[in-house]
């Protein structure tokens, strides 16, 4: 009964009827507790939680596996995971525990926060005897490492996954697949697809998609998804978003040509979601809004309303053209609709509130964005970044990373650069060499990815060169080869700049050094005339009389 109201619009009465249990001396059961638990779950309210927590082990009833879950995934939610780790800690030592769930749950808990270092420490932890974490969660960690863009970490991290003989799943070659098709890496994706074969795995959807976008052509393209067992539809669908994400207006005219003449003209006609989602993708990609307009006002007559995947293509585009009036009337529109955008709409609205420097409006589509769907790091990151690239703006930089800590987000790839970012756009004198030493902060913690070198080395490089300048890039450089960061070409040319400035900037303090010696020496000689000649005078005066 307690369970049924948990999925009911009305979850504390659940809550009530579990007191009311209690007062009439039912004893209450693990089952009661958890469905108690999933009722607060529902609620958002860990507080209340965490006293039927409190009061379940005063009864002495041990919880399981599916109370540290409810519990878990209800701190995360309500920003308070460092409550959570501490009841982790407690029922470290039971029997539910010992489990591949208990880690996977650990885990789980501390990528949604944004824990990803803490959640890689667990993963390589001696749980004891024969326990190690699933495959399931070395997936969640590299698929944060992904989102992070810390592609490089996530594929170390898979080797070191290999190397303890925790098999990776489908779903694991499929994610970095489809990370190395999006950094255009089509070899590496290749590669991963002829080890899963081998090793008796068959791509999934996400795997056939990378293969589908790593094509060279369109007609390998279409071999492609010939070759992969889904209906004639699907794999139309997969032609348009290879066109879409390649911004091909013209292969997307002879997609929907072929897609009429197989026999489903009618979901054209109908202007299905399925389809015309990617179309508007293709158009906005190829930067095209007329058309995008042409295919929306279609869906209107037909009296489908554009899905909201459609409308934030539209809205980005907007935002690169710089059309930013035709934006906000499309933000005012959506918003005023009475189901909420989607959290990627939500996203673009951000972006195109600080892309024209009105924050204030900014932060107040993020704060309704985080009433809906809760704090989401990628929010904080596309609010930082948009004050990053504003000057002057360094202090609202620290309190959006404050407000972070206080919701119980971690610091990612990306906010790191937005720090960074903000730090060297900065233009005051008290903060001159700050960028560094929030580099080094960074350093510090284990944190620094090529992207962190790269824009520390580009702001060096902007610097008015000095002595200071140039002990700093080589420090740099050489902590980069320490920690065996591989760098890309851009690197390696900045890198060969600095050595050939620093070789200038030596032969230039030679110069100076052998000018000032000179002076020097010229100054002890005409020192040495004037002196003589001063003792000859008075040599001479002295003989006369």
């Amino acid at each position: 009964m307690i369970g049924a109201y948990s999925k009911s619009e009305k979850p504390l009465d659940g809550v009530k009827v579990f007191e009311v249990m209690k007062r009439a001396n039912v004893p209450a059961s693990l089952r009661s507790y958890n469905a108690v638990l999933q009722c607060c779950h529902v609620e958002r309210n860990i507080d209340l939680a965490l006293e039927h927590f409190e009061e379940m082990r005063k009864e002495k009833i041990e919880p399981d596996i599916v109370t540290l879950g409810i519990l878990m995934d209800t701190a995360v939610k309500c920003g308070r995971i460092d409550e959570a780790l501490q009841i982790a800690s407690a029922i470290e030592g039971t029997s539910s525990a010992q489990s591949e769930q208990f880690i996977g749950t650990l885990v789980s808990a501390l990528v949604k926060a944004g824990r990803t270092n803490e959640a890689k420490e667990l993963l390589r932890r001696d749980w004891g005897g024969d326990l190690k974490p699933s495959n399931k969660a070395y997936y969640s960690v590299i698929n944060s490492l992904v989102k992070e863009e810390a592609l490089t970490e996530a594929v170390g991290l898979f080797e070191e996954m290999k190397k303890r003989n925790i098999p990776p799943s489908v779903k694991t070659y499929g994610l970095l697949m489809q990370s190395f098709a999006r950094k255009k890496k089509g070899i590496v994706c290749l590669e991963l697809a002829g080890e899963m074969i081998e090793g008796g795995l068959q791509p999934d959807g996400r795997g056939h998609k990378a293969l589908v976008a790593v094509a060279a052509s369109y007609d390998r393209a279409l071999e492609v998804v010939r070759s992969w067992n889904i209906s004639p539809l699907e794999g139309y669908i997969q032609l348009l978003d290879y066109c879409a994400k390649r911004g091909d207006a013209e292969k997307v005219a002879t997609t929907l040509d072929t897609i009429r003449q197989s026999g489903f003209g009618e979901l054209i006609d109908k202007q299905d979601h399925s389809i015309m989602d990617k179309v508007v993708m293709a158009y906005a990609n190829a930067k095209k809004p007329e058309e995008i307009a042409e295919v929306m006002e279609g869906m209107e007559k037909n009296g489908i309303t554009p899905s909201d995947n459609a409308y934030a293509s539209l809205l980005n585009l907007l935002i690169k053209t710089g059309n930013y009036e035709s934006g906000k009337q499309l933000w005012r529109h959506l918003a005023t609709r009475k189901e909420p955008p989607s959290q990627r709409v939500f996203l673009m609205a951000i972006k195109l509130c600080m892309a024209e420097r009105r924050n204030f409006q900014a932060e107040r589509v993020h704060m309704r964005m985080i009433t809906v769907y809760g704090p989401d790091i990628t929010a904080f990151n596309t609010m930082l970044l948009g004050y990053a690239r504003q000057k002057y703006y360094y202090r609202e930089v620290l309190m959006l990373l404050e407000e972070m800590n206080m919701r119980g987000l971690q610091p990612n790839a990306m906010t790191r650069k937005a720090l960074l970012t903000a730090a060297i756009r900065r233009r005051d004198r008290i903060l001159r060499g700050r960028p560094y030493t929030v580099f080094c902060n960074i350093l510090e913690r284990g944190e620094a990815g090529l992207r962190e070198y790269k824009l520390i080395l580009k702001h060096l490089l902007d610097r008015r060169f000095s002595r200071m300048v140039v002990e700093q890039a080589q420090a740099v450089i050489a902590e980069m080869k320490r920690r065996k960061v591989q760098p890309d070409s851009e690197l390696i040319l900045w890198a060969r700049v600095i050595r050939r400035r620093q070789g200038w900037y030596q032969h230039e303090q030679r110069k100076k050094r052998a000018a000032d010696k000179e002076a020097v020496d010229q100054s002890l000689k005409y020192l040495g005339e004037g002196i003589s000649e001063a003792q000859k005078s008075t040599e001479g005066e002295l003989s006369n009389v």
